[in-house]
């Protein structure tokens, strides 16, 4: 898949899941903040809500889409809840702890292209 098309694909997954949340009616309960600063807290708790939900209805999508893209296969429970390899194989576990460090590390940056091929050949 070409960068423009992955680009068309996140802007469908952040469009669906900020649509979805707010489409959801929100209970309303009061805070003693609703006194003092009734715009403000209102914003500020909309904002941490899709913060919150944009987790499994954004960020677990595109994490689901870009292994699929790059060939990887998605384990998932009856409940559809993702799964770990079960014993995790100990030398991708190496591996993978070893590009974590690697994609924090300051000094020597790994790019994305190079954690996939290493995640494959382990």
């Amino acid at each position: 898949m070409d960068n423009n098309q992955l680009v068309i694909e996140i802007q469908k997954l952040i469009k669906n899941s900020i649509e979805n949340y707010f489409k959801k009616p929100k209970p309303r309960n009061h805070h003693i903040l609703d006194s003092l600063f009734p715009e403000e807290r209102q914003i500020s708790s909309v904002m941490t809500g899709l913060t919150t939900s944009m987790g499994t209805t954004f960020w677990e999508k595109l994490a689901n889409f870009l292994a699929k893209d790059n060939g990887f296969r998605i384990l998932y429970k009856q409940d559809k809840k993702l799964l770990q390899p079960s014993p995790f194989p100990q030398d991708l576990r190496s591996e993978l702890d070893n590009l974590k460090s690697l994609r924090k590390s300051k000094e020597q940056k790994i790019s994305m292209t190079e954690c996939i091929e290493r995640l494959r050949v382990s």
